[in-house]
């Protein structure tokens, strides 16, 4: 299937390591130009650098603070003076997990800690989507794809992490609702925990302290999954992302997508939208 992605011009956040990256690439091998943004300059030249001779592609890097305004409108002005435009905008910038992550999160998680975890995540988003929204609409119209994460959709778990990714799903299909007429379509992404670099690290340790071989442990990790006795790894989801980047998958609007592999269990129902109120009906 060709998935129509040739010639697009994308930028990915949060994209010097982890699913960022991962996705960055896969857009890149698809034939879109590509800027990668994060924080920290030397990480995000390298993976810049790796990008392009991996894919042969084009992927130019960008420094940008998502919890910086101005360095949000920086970064897309520069991704526009680079590519000439756009079409696609992938935020993975923040932290995973979120603030408060001790044994005892209602105990841990702050205030200060919890402001600065949505004005990362949720505000960082709205402020991407504002700020590429004019040359989205130039190019008649794009797709934006916000990461969530898996603790936005089960009971309890980390206060502040399950808060603001339950605001990105919402955050999600508001944009989708109010853009939608100039079509541009946004999806909200659940990872859960899909092995990046990071978490290999961790597996490596962890196989080590237990004295097992890497590969038996993360099959016993595997098999401790509910559904597919798989885990999902970087480069399974960010095929999956890319998909939903591409003009054919326009139907898939307005939606939070979870994509764990069947690691939950859970059942999830979603109430179905009132249609808009208007002035002197009944309700």
């Amino acid at each position: 299937m060709d998935l129509g992605l040739k010639g697009k011009r994308a930028l990915v956040t949060g994209a010097s390591r982890g699913l960022g990256k991962a996705v960055a690439r896969e857009l890149a091998l698809e034939g879109c130009s590509v800027v990668v943004a994060a924080r920290t300059e030397a990480p995000l030249r390298q993976a810049a650098q790796e990008l392009r001779e991996e894919t042969a592609g084009r992927v130019e890097p960008v420094v940008f603070d998502v919890m910086d305004p101005q360095s949000i409108r920086d970064c897309v002005s520069r991704t526009v003076e680079l590519l000439g435009g756009l079409d696609i905008v992938v935020n993975a910038a923040a932290r995973t997990g979120g603030h408060g992550e001790e044994a005892d999160v209602y105990a841990s998680a702050s205030e200060t800690g919890m402001v600065a975890d949505f004005n990362e995540k949720v505000v960082g988003a709205l402020r991407l989507a504002r700020a590429t929204e004019p040359h989205l609409r130039a190019a008649g119209g794009g797709r934006i794809v916000l990461f969530s994460g898996g603790s936005g959709r089960v009971r309890g778990g980390l206060i502040s992490a399950g808060a603001r990714n339950r605001a990105i799903n919402h955050l999600a299909i508001s944009l989708a609702n109010a853009l939608g007429k100039y079509r541009i379509s946004c999806v909200s992404v659940a990872p859960g925990m899909a092995v990046t670099e990071r978490q290999m690290d961790a597996h490596r340790r962890a196989a080590a302290k237990m004295g097992v071989p890497l590969d038996n442990y993360i099959a016993a990790r595997a098999n401790k999954t509910t559904l597919t006795k798989r885990l999902v790894m970087a480069g399974d989801l960010a095929k999956v992302v890319c998909f939903l980047c591409a003009p054919v998958s326009w139907p898939i609007n307005a939606a939070n997508i979870e994509l764990s592999g069947g690691s939950s269990p859970d059942i999830h129902y979603e109430l179905e939208p009132h249609p808009p109120w208007e002035p002197g009906t009944a309700i």
